[in-house]
């Protein structure tokens, strides 16, 4: 998912994970498809028995702004520890040398199908390393990356910006998450400030939600 900073690249790929997991959860419960938070979906997610999620993401957004992480997945190391421990592979780690941890790797991997998000790939360190890996995952993974760049393995997926009906209902339902009593006016004038970025939208609330006064959000 190649796109600039702020569309809602690791909130997509996450309600995508999320959907798999509930259909999962109603498939071996044998549970009505109806209950599907997207219950009108035309293709019905992959069944997964396995979904790693690793990030490099350097900060994380607030309501009272902007935080670096403690801890980031930068390198093909920590894919490997992550994939170690949602699988419960402690076999990959014991690995002697690269080689043999990467084929503990693709047996770990080869048990279930997984799906394997690696968010933010622009910040990892070996990112050539990381590419050449998922251009040789076994038939039974799935990966999807996420990334500010332009990288051409698969088939890449551009985010624009939300349109206006989205964009103010998520201001909607921003302000009415965190107790804001905004006019249909506020709203308007929040989206014609910042257009149809999902962060810079969210934390315009969560700023207000902090006591901070529209006018000196709106004002350019």
């Amino acid at each position: 998912f190649p796109v600039t900073i702020g569309r809602g690249k690791t909130a997509l790929v996450l309600q995508a994970a999320y959907l798999c997991l509930e259909y999962r959860y109603l498939r071996k419960n044998k549970g009505n498809l109806k209950l599907l938070s997207t219950p009108d979906l035309e293709v019905l997610p992959p069944y997964l028995e396995a979904i790693i999620f690793v990030s490099a993401k350097e900060s994380n957004l607030l309501p009272t702004g902007i935080t670096a992480k403690l801890k980031r997945q930068v390198s093909l190391l920590d894919i490997f520890q992550a994939i170690a421990t949602t699988l419960d592979a402690p076999a990959i780690t014991q690995a002697i040398n690269p080689d043999e941890q990467f084929q503990r790797v693709r047996e770990a991997l080869s048990a279930q199908s997984t799906l394997l998000i690696i968010d933010n790939l622009e910040t990892i360190e070996d990112k050539e390393k990381i590419i050449s890996f998922l251009n040789d995952l076994p038939n039974t993974t799935k990966a999807v990356i996420t990334s500010r760049e332009l990288q051409v393995i698969y088939a890449p997926l551009r985010l624009g910006a939300l349109s206006e009906m989205d964009s103010l209902e998520l201001i909607g339902q921003q302000a009415d998450e965190k107790g804001l009593d905004l006019s249909d006016a506020e709203i308007l004038q929040l989206y014609q400030r910042f257009g149809g970025v999902p962060v810079a939208l969210i934390y315009a609330i969560g700023q207000l939600a902090n006591g901070f006064p529209l006018a000196d959000l709106i004002d350019p």
